[in-house]
Protein backbone atom coordinates (compact mmCIF):
# COMPACT_ATOMS: atom_id res chain seq x y z
CA UNK A 1 0.00 0.00 0.00
CA UNK A 2 1.16 3.25 -0.85
CA UNK A 3 1.16 6.35 1.26
CA UNK A 4 -0.55 9.61 0.40
CA UNK A 5 3.04 11.16 0.55
CA UNK A 6 4.61 8.32 -1.79
CA UNK A 7 2.31 9.21 -4.42
CA UNK A 8 2.26 13.14 -4.11
CA UNK A 9 6.43 12.54 -4.58
CA UNK A 10 5.99 10.62 -7.63
CA UNK A 11 4.00 13.30 -8.89
CA UNK A 12 6.34 16.01 -8.38
CA UNK A 13 9.07 14.05 -9.77
CA UNK A 14 6.76 13.61 -12.84
CA UNK A 15 6.44 17.40 -13.44
CA UNK A 16 10.03 17.81 -12.86
CA UNK A 17 10.99 15.64 -15.18
CA UNK A 18 9.03 16.93 -18.03
CA UNK A 19 10.15 20.33 -17.54
CA UNK A 20 13.36 19.05 -17.40
CA UNK A 21 12.77 17.54 -20.85
CA UNK A 22 11.32 20.53 -22.06
CA UNK A 23 14.04 22.84 -21.18
CA UNK A 24 16.29 19.81 -22.23
CA UNK A 25 14.76 19.91 -25.77
CA UNK A 26 15.43 24.29 -25.61
CA UNK A 27 19.14 23.54 -24.69
CA UNK A 28 19.37 20.69 -27.43
CA UNK A 29 17.80 23.02 -30.31
CA UNK A 30 20.23 25.76 -29.40
CA UNK A 31 23.25 24.11 -28.57
CA UNK A 32 22.50 21.90 -32.14
CA UNK A 33 22.37 25.49 -33.92
CA UNK A 34 26.46 26.54 -31.81
CA UNK A 35 27.38 23.19 -32.76
CA UNK A 36 26.59 23.41 -36.45
CA UNK A 37 28.04 27.04 -36.76
CA UNK A 38 31.18 26.09 -35.02
CA UNK A 39 31.80 22.90 -37.12
CA UNK A 40 30.90 25.34 -40.55
CA UNK A 41 33.36 28.54 -39.15
CA UNK A 42 36.15 25.80 -38.74
CA UNK A 43 35.29 23.71 -41.62
CA UNK A 44 35.70 26.72 -43.77
CA UNK A 45 38.78 27.69 -42.13
CA UNK A 46 36.66 30.92 -41.02
CA UNK A 47 37.55 30.22 -37.51
CA UNK A 48 41.20 30.35 -38.33
CA UNK A 49 41.13 33.38 -39.64
CA UNK A 50 39.17 34.97 -36.96
CA UNK A 51 41.18 34.06 -34.57
CA UNK A 52 44.59 35.36 -36.66
CA UNK A 53 42.81 38.85 -36.75
CA UNK A 54 42.21 38.87 -33.64
CA UNK A 55 45.72 37.89 -32.50
CA UNK A 56 46.88 40.47 -34.69
CA UNK A 57 44.16 42.89 -33.21
CA UNK A 58 45.22 42.41 -29.55
CA UNK A 59 48.52 43.46 -30.74
CA UNK A 60 47.75 46.18 -32.12
CA UNK A 61 45.63 48.20 -29.73
CA UNK A 62 48.08 47.16 -27.33
CA UNK A 63 45.59 44.61 -25.27
CA UNK A 64 47.91 41.91 -24.95
CA UNK A 65 51.09 43.89 -23.70
CA UNK A 66 48.51 45.92 -21.33
CA UNK A 67 47.31 41.54 -20.12
CA UNK A 68 51.07 40.88 -19.35
CA UNK A 69 51.93 44.32 -17.67
CA UNK A 70 49.34 43.41 -15.46
CA UNK A 71 50.13 40.17 -14.72
CA UNK A 72 53.73 41.02 -13.83
CA UNK A 73 52.27 43.63 -11.38
CA UNK A 74 49.99 41.04 -9.97
CA UNK A 75 53.28 38.91 -9.81
CA UNK A 76 55.64 41.69 -8.09
CA UNK A 77 52.81 42.38 -5.85
CA UNK A 78 52.01 38.87 -4.85
CA UNK A 79 54.99 37.19 -4.62
CA UNK A 80 55.97 34.58 -7.39
CA UNK A 81 56.02 31.60 -4.62
CA UNK A 82 52.43 32.56 -3.49
CA UNK A 83 50.82 33.23 -6.62
CA UNK A 84 48.86 30.25 -7.95
CA UNK A 85 48.48 29.40 -12.22
CA UNK A 86 45.08 29.56 -11.20
CA UNK A 87 44.46 32.38 -9.57
CA UNK A 88 46.19 34.47 -12.18
CA UNK A 89 44.35 32.45 -14.71
CA UNK A 90 41.31 33.47 -12.99
CA UNK A 91 42.65 37.02 -12.42
CA UNK A 92 43.73 37.56 -16.17
CA UNK A 93 40.43 36.10 -17.92
CA UNK A 94 38.38 38.75 -16.04
CA UNK A 95 40.54 41.68 -16.90
CA UNK A 96 41.04 40.41 -20.23
CA UNK A 97 37.20 40.18 -20.62
CA UNK A 98 36.63 43.89 -19.38
CA UNK A 99 39.26 45.25 -21.44
CA UNK A 100 38.70 43.90 -25.09
CA UNK A 101 37.89 47.37 -26.53
CA UNK A 102 34.73 47.65 -27.52
CA UNK A 103 35.26 48.55 -31.12
CA UNK A 104 37.19 44.93 -31.47
CA UNK A 105 34.02 43.34 -29.81
CA UNK A 106 31.54 45.31 -32.67
CA UNK A 107 34.31 44.79 -35.06
CA UNK A 108 33.99 40.36 -34.59
CA UNK A 109 30.27 40.37 -34.15
CA UNK A 110 29.70 41.97 -37.49
CA UNK A 111 32.21 39.31 -38.89
CA UNK A 112 30.62 36.47 -37.21
CA UNK A 113 27.25 38.48 -38.52
CA UNK A 114 28.39 38.18 -42.46
CA UNK A 115 29.29 34.73 -41.91
CA UNK A 116 25.81 33.58 -40.77
CA UNK A 117 24.38 35.70 -43.83
CA UNK A 118 26.66 33.97 -46.07
CA UNK A 119 25.89 30.32 -44.29
CA UNK A 120 21.92 31.28 -44.64
CA UNK A 121 21.96 32.63 -48.40
CA UNK A 122 23.53 29.28 -49.51
CA UNK A 123 21.68 27.27 -47.80
CA UNK A 124 18.87 28.94 -49.48
CA UNK A 125 20.54 28.29 -53.11
CA UNK A 126 20.64 24.53 -52.12
CA UNK A 127 17.18 24.69 -51.40
CA UNK A 128 16.27 26.63 -54.18
CA UNK A 129 18.89 24.05 -56.87
CA UNK A 130 16.38 20.96 -54.67
CA UNK A 131 13.22 22.89 -56.25
CA UNK A 132 14.28 23.15 -59.85
CA UNK A 133 14.65 19.11 -59.80
CA UNK A 134 10.75 18.65 -59.13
Amino acid sequence: MRSKQGTTIQKSEKSIKSQSEYSDHNVSYTSTRKDMLSERLVNSGEQARLEEYLKQKFIDVGWKDDLKNHAKQFIRENGLKIVHKEDLYKLLSVKGKETVPMKLREDIVRRLERFIIELEQEEEGEYDDEDDDI
